[in-house]
Order: structure tokens, then sequence, then C-alpha cells
């Protein structure tokens, strides 16, 4: 994951060229270096979806685990106020 982002982080640097329309290629170049970046934020955001996915599925275990408890303190105190 680093390498990946270390990689974006030198084509970012080397796309800092001159936009002087020195051929018909820098147009294409730029699509190019643009579609990476598109790449690149599209894997962040899946990264950053399925860390919140698991962080939300911890948090619905802790949140029945205390459901449950509370049942269970509910059907006690029923219990002894009979």
């Amino acid at each position: 994951d680093f390498d990946k982002k270390l990689s974006h982080v030198n084509r970012g640097a080397s796309s800092m060229k001159a936009l002087d329309g020195s051929g018909p290629s820098a147009g294409f170049d730029t699509m190019a270096e643009d579609l990476d970046q598109l790449k690149y934020d599209v894997g962040e955001l899946k990264d950053l979806l399925s860390n919140n996915k698991g962080e939300v599925n911890h948090i619905r275990r802790i949140v029945l685990a205390c459901e449950r408890d509370m049942e269970d303190f509910t059907a006690a105190l029923d219990a002894v106020n009979v």
C-alpha cells in the first residue's frame, strides 16, 4: 500500500512539466495521467469503504450484545419484583 502511494506521488511530480502543447501526444499524456489519478482515488475510496464497513459491523455486534444484556437485566429485575 505504501509503495502504491509512493508511485502515485512520483507520477504527480513527473507530471509537473510545461503545458506548451509541444506535440500531439501531450493531450494523451495528460489524459493518461488523469486516468491514473482517478484509478488511485477510486482505490483509496474502496479502502476507506471497506475499513468503514468493518467498523460498522463491529459496532453492530457491540449494540446487539448490549441489547441482550439489557434483556437479561430486565428479566432479572422482573423476577425480583414478582
